[in-house]
């Protein structure tokens, strides 16, 4: 399932999609490569925070942190380093029916009224382009075609044609991405 590809070779194929030249390494000399090498991270956390790709989803306990938050809630819990956003917290109510938590997301900790550990369920940040998937690739390079479109070839009808097809390769994959085991609601309480 993982796609086994470098940052280069993303690039490379996203470059391709404006019939470009491909690039060696993001350092070598070059309008493509500088703006690889600025813009690939930011494009692939963007990416990575549209959606909760079976990739990148995580799990984990987190221990309650000692110091309470000021009112509302009576725990916070630190997120990992790695986290980019959590996803809901839920309980199950009287009938075995999941039941969203009331929380918060505050200046990276998690608010809530549960003792610890915090059962947390969350998207992390995924450095690694070979630990991706076929489709979240595909959606890569071409947010990345349709970002540098313009930049490079100055042609705005590109970029327009970039947009339409990222839309519907992004609706596509989140949906094959989606039938990648069974949803799940991670019970904390």
């Amino acid at each position: 399932m993982a796609s086994g590809q470098s940052e280069v070779a993303l690039a490379n194929i996203a470059l391709g999609h404006i019939a470009e030249a491909t690039i060696a390494n993001f350092d070598e000399p070059g309008k493509s490569a500088r703006w690889m090498k600025t813009n690939f991270a930011f494009s692939r956390d963007q990416l990575l925070s549209a959606f909760a790709w079976s990739f990148s989803k995580w799990r984990g306990l987190i221990a309650a942190e000692t110091q309470s938050p000021a009112f509302d809630y009576s725990h916070q819990y630190l997120l990992p380093a790695d986290c980019l956003f959590p996803l809901p917290l839920y309980r199950l109510d009287e009938n075995g029916d999941p039941v969203e938590i009331p929380h918060s997301v505050e200046t990276g900790h998690v608010l809530v009224n549960l003792q610890g550990p915090l059962k947390l369920h969350y998207v992390r940040r995924v450095t690694d382009p070979g630990e991706f998937t076929i489709p979240f690739c595909e959606v890569l390079t071409l947010l990345l075609a349709r970002n540098f479109a313009h930049n490079l070839t100055g042609k705005r009808t590109l970029k327009a044609e970039m947009h339409q097809e990222f839309e519907a390769t992004l609706k596509r994959s989140k949906k094959r991405d989606g039938l990648l085991g069974t949803p799940s609601q991670v019970i904390v309480q």
